[in-house]
């Protein structure tokens, strides 16, 4: 679909983009994607970073509704970053001297 923005300045532009990006990650249906100007790549990374998704860009050869207006279009795809498990591991103290899997390492206590 193709609609006419009151503000047509590139700035509103750019910011619709990133507001799709935004409303894309935001769901977390993955994965995702969508079409965007190739100047707008670096804000829309942005928006990914925010949500620690990846993203791959490609050069797309259309534009939206095969309008040709001179601009360069891409196509950007987001995906969930890996979940980092984090564990506790739990040591003993004897002296100073913490009892760790693999041998012993010297940590000093506090307090």
């Amino acid at each position: 679909m193709v609609m006419t923005f009151l503000d047509g300045s590139e700035a509103y532009v750019l910011g619709f983009e990133a507001g799709k990006a935004w409303g894309l990650c935001e769901t977390k249906q993955w994965p995702n994607q969508m079409l965007a100007h190739t100047s707008n790549v670096r804000q829309i990374e942005l928006v990914a970073k925010h949500f620690r998704c990846d993203m791959f860009v490609e050069l797309s050869t259309e534009s939206p509704n095969d309008i040709s207006s001179g601009t360069e279009w891409c196509s950007i795809t987001f995906t969930p970053q890996p979940k980092v498990k984090l564990s506790l591991v739990m040591a003993e103290y004897q002296n100073g001297v913490q009892a760790a899997a693999g041998g012993l390492t010297q940590t000093p206590l506090e307090g």
